[in-house]
């Protein structure tokens, strides 16, 4: 039970941090002014565990089952989503101009 929440946790994060992301770096207003805070104490550690999720996509999915094949499609799913945060630090490093 706990290691389904956890693999629940982790899939909403990495589906919502790219959006949150987006959203503040296309908005006008608070939400960048807010964001731009964080960036320097968030943005490494949610770098290092995307990389993670991207290099060892079957670890996170032990947590609901068996460990899947490395190249299959759920674990290159799951890269791709690591891939989608990444790229969405990285534009919004852009749009904001590293503030």
């Amino acid at each position: 039970m706990v290691r389904r929440i956890a693999f629940a946790a982790a899939i909403l994060s990495l589906i919502a941090t790219p959006i949150f992301i987006f959203t503040a770096a296309l908005t006008i207003g608070t939400d960048v002014h807010r964001a731009e805070r964080f960036t320097p104490f968030c943005f490494p550690v949610w770098a290092a565990f995307t990389v993670w999720v991207i290099l060892d996509a079957p670890a996170l999915l032990r947590l609901v089952g068996p460990r899947p094949d490395p190249l299959g499609p759920k674990s290159l799913q799951l890269s791709a989503l690591g891939i989608a945060n990444l790229v969405a630090m990285f534009l919004f490093l852009i749009v904001t101009k590293g503030k």
